[in-house]
């Protein structure tokens, strides 16, 4: 519900839309995803949305905040998401790199904050990490690079997925009254 999020800096608008201009051209999961529309600024400046809580979240049963993020492609630099949960004046930040015209699931770990279970505001930002090198005043995207992004699926869990993909990362599996064996990885 785009109503309950605030444009930040760097960002014209937030909507809630079930298609976009960019692949892959439909949510990663439903009918509609949170989409952030870029204002007038640099590929490299942060384009922000937020959201407050009436109620703080609680967030102490779970290990990961997991998303699916995309975004506007346009160089091959890296694209950039960063979420960051705000519980008063304190924060917790996590950045992660994300491909460009295709939904990246995210799995930040918020087990080792102290203040999880008591979360007042999410706050996510967008940036293409480029210097315009090679580009000169007038060139398409010198001026301002008009890249948008979609967030969907934002969830807790305590499992990021079931490929173990962080090694040494147990994700929180377990298995109750029976036995699990892993090989190969």
């Amino acid at each position: 519900q785009p109503g309950k999020w605030t444009s930040g800096a760097g960002t014209e608008k937030v909507t809630y839309a079930d298609r976009y201009a960019n692949g892959p051209n439909s949510p990663y999961e439903g009918s509609h995803v949170l989409e952030v529309w870029s204002d007038e600024v640099k590929a490299y400046e942060w384009r922000t949305v937020s959201r407050d809580f009436d109620q703080p979240l609680d967030l102490s049963d779970v290990n990961y905040l997991t998303f699916a993020a995309n975004c506007y492609g346009w160089q091959t630099e890296d694209y950039l998401i960063k979420v960051t949960l705000f519980s008063g004046e304190d924060s917790y930040e996590s950045i992660a790199q994300i491909n460009p015209n295709s939904w990246s699931k995210v799995a930040v770990s918020v087990k080792d904050w102290a203040l999880r279970d008591h979360v007042t505001k999410i706050e996510f930002a967008f940036m293409l990490n480029f210097d315009h090198g090679g580009l000169k005043p007038g060139d398409p995207g010198y001026e301002f690079w008009g890249g948008n992004y979609q967030i969907d699926y934002l969830s807790g869990s305590n499992a990021i997925g079931m490929d173990f993909n962080v090694d040494g990362e147990t994700e929180g599996f377990t298995a109750q009254g029976a036995e699990v064996d892993a090989a190969g990885g």
